[in-house]
């Protein structure tokens, strides 16, 4: 009787009940929430461990997605997703206050529970909560908060190409993360996704929360921002940040940790010490109001330090490439690299890892295509395109050949680059771009960045077009390049906007 339902929930405005996956025991009521396209089936892990006769275990799948309703009306906001969690729980006569758990989007919706209706909430574990709100009062770097809502965005608005990589991906997808995406879970999967996860206004009134509370993250989870999530609450008695080495799913050992959380007595409140999961300090968001790193300029004494240094070392790489000859040691470094007969699939890791200056290329030429990221753009491509130019002018200055021309024949493996070989134009450019990022990044992709630049350097003497000192070289124009430019007066960087 679809009119009847019809009328009911919409023009009545009844919330839908959902269905259960998971009903069982007795005791403390534990209620647990799916993320965006699951089912209440990835909380398993979890409702397997706790106790029949201390708890009444609840997995309800969310609103759109499993055996749920699936109205074809309805906005799927939070508040939507909230209603139907709230009036589910009247329907099973369930009164006393819940332990409440969300992974995903059901921690937001779980969240959204625990501020509007505090009393209903005994103890909150809120799992991989993805916060994307602005954060007003911070001078915050947000390049990965835009860019997941441009990519969310993306998928909102084309439905094909979003339904075509779930099918693709779908059985990877479902086993990583427990993610399931087809032709009839798509429009709750679409607004759910433009009104529960890109809309987050019920969020900035976390730091009000006075229950128990435990926020948990995965150490490997691209897809939550550590920082962002800290700053919608306050440190307090209530609350924990656990860290654990997981990426955004629901797993066993995720689920020990949760099943640990639980079982603790709020009252005592105790950090808890759990294998692969560490207890995590809280931000203080009133000293990093007064600190704001971001705000101060860049020491332009410590710039020019560095950029004598490489400028020094450029010089000595210069004097001793104009002769047009090979030393020794060069000839001995260059030889064990190159000669290594390694097998097949290294060779292919060598041309990829040579090839990555263009994909960071391809990647800053694509931020200049969007508004508000151009001048991100820009102040990576300025770095880049000097250091490229440099290493232009310097080679045709030089004109020390590649490897292939000054080594014997037949003693040079896997060499296919024609022109001048120092310096390397893909050293230069690759470090020219991740030094200007090493300001703004944290040390974990400063490390990265590292990597890269040293798996550039490995492949270009491993694929047998550059020599040793043409590596050292373009690395040396790299940083000199980024040093000048740091090293100007503030006023000009602004000018030019560098800064």
């Amino acid at each position: 009787m679809l009119w009847l339902d019809y009328y009911w929930h919409k023009v009545l405005r009844r919330p839908y009940t959902l269905a259960k996956r998971i009903d069982k025991g007795r005791g403390q009521p534990v209620v647990f929430l799916h993320g965006i396209a699951s089912s209440g089936e990835s909380w398993r892990p979890v409702a397997d461990l706790l106790d029949e006769n201390q708890y009444r275990t609840i997995v309800f799948d969310l609103l759109g997605f499993g055996e749920s309703p699936q109205p074809d009306w309805l906005q799927y906001s939070v508040e939507d997703h909230a209603k139907a969690v709230l009036a589910t729980l009247r329907r099973l006569r369930i009164r006393r206050p819940v332990i409440l758990v969300g992974h995903s989007m059901g921690s937001l919706v779980a969240a959204h529970i625990a501020l509007k209706y505090p009393r209903r909430v005994k103890h909150l574990v809120l799992y991989q909560m993805p916060v994307y709100s602005a954060i007003p009062r911070l001078d915050v770097k947000d390049f990965r908060r835009q860019a997941y809502l441009s990519t969310f965005r993306y998928f909102a608005e084309h439905p094909k190409a979003t339904l075509w990589y779930a099918k693709i991906l779908g059985r990877a997808a479902s086993k990583v993360a427990g993610f399931v995406l087809d032709e009839r879970t798509w429009q709750p999967f679409e607004l759910s996704l433009r009104n529960t996860i890109m809309q987050q206004e019920s969020l900035k009134n976390l730091r009000a929360l006075r229950m128990p509370t435990d926020v948990v993250y995965g150490r490997y989870d691209f897809l939550v921002l550590k920082k962002n999530l800290q700053h919608f609450f306050r440190p307090s008695k209530y609350l924990r940040f656990y860290e654990i080495n997981e990426i955004h799913r629901v797993s066993t050992r995720a689920g020990q940790l949760i099943h640990e959380l639980i079982i603790q007595n709020p009252k005592k409140r105790e950090s808890l010490h759990v294998k692969h999961a560490r207890l995590v300090e809280m931000i203080d968001i009133q000293k990093l109001s007064e600190k704001n790193p971001t705000a101060q300029p860049p020491n332009r004494r410590l710039f020019g330090l560095f950029g004598l240094l490489a400028l020094s070392i450029f010089a000595i790489c210069v004097v001793v490439a104009s002769t047009g000859t090979v030393s020794d040691w060069e000839r001995s470094v260059f030889d064990t690299i190159n000669g290594w007969q390694a097998p097949d699939f290294v060779t292919t890791i060598g041309r990829i890892a040579s090839d990555a200056v263009w994909t960071v290329v391809f990647m800053v030429a694509i931020l200049f295509l969007f508004k508000k990221y151009f001048w991100v753009a820009w102040r990576l491509a300025v770095p880049g395109v000097l250091a490229y130019g440099t290493v232009f002018i310097v080679e045709h200055v030089v004109g020390r050949a590649r490897p292939e021309i000054l080594l014997p024949a037949d003693t040079v493996v896997r060499a296919t680059q024609n022109g001048m070989g120092f310096p390397s134009g893909h050293m230069a450019t690759i470090t020219a771009v991740i030094v200007t990022l090493w300001l703004y990044v944290s040390w974990r992709w400063r490390i990265v960045g590292v990597i890269i630049m040293l798996l550039v350097a490995w492949s270009r003497v491993y694929l047998g077009v550059h020599f040793p000192l043409d590596i050292i070289g373009g690395f040396a124009v790299g940083v000199g390049v980024v040093c000048a430019l740091n090293f100007l007066p503030v006023s000009v960087r602004k000018k030019f906007k560098l800064a």
